[in-house]
């Protein structure tokens, strides 16, 4: 029986992915600051390392709640809702406003749920004029 190591499962996660991961953390103002954690401009403190938000959805779900979050701390309401679908074995996210408006969306579609939430969220983070 063949166990996934560390180095095999970082080795499965695409430099693409990574990067687009860091690409929203810097658009974000997040900063590293433990192995596991990230601290949001306004104090927050998000958990997981960088391969986890590129695989994980529920790693993603966190910098999603704290975009809309910040967005309605900032303008008294939130525009984000985010829209995922599948069309196996590919994944598409989109931002949608709440009478349905695309807002922003992800660029290309994915086998991996996690990244294509990661590209909505940069899109939106850009369109919205958060970044």
């Amino acid at each position: 029986m063949h166990y996934a190591t560390k180095k095999s499962i970082r080795n499965a996660i695409s430099k693409h992915s990574l990067s687009r991961v860091e690409h929203l953390f810097e658009l974000l103002n997040a900063k590293f600051v433990e192995p596991n954690q990230w601290r949001m401009p306004t104090g927050t403190i998000i958990d997981g390392r960088l391969e986890d938000f590129a695989r994980s959805v529920d790693c993603v779900k966190q910098l999603e709640a704290w975009v809309a979050a910040e967005e309605t701390r900032k303008r008294g309401y939130s525009e984000f809702f985010l829209h995922v679908s599948s069309i196996p074995p590919y994944w598409y996210a989109e931002v949608q406003h709440v009478q349905g408006e695309v807002i922003a969306c992800s660029k290309c579609k994915t086998s991996n749920e996690a990244l294509a939430r990661i590209e909505a969220l940069i899109e939106y983070v850009k369109s919205t004029g958060m970044a």
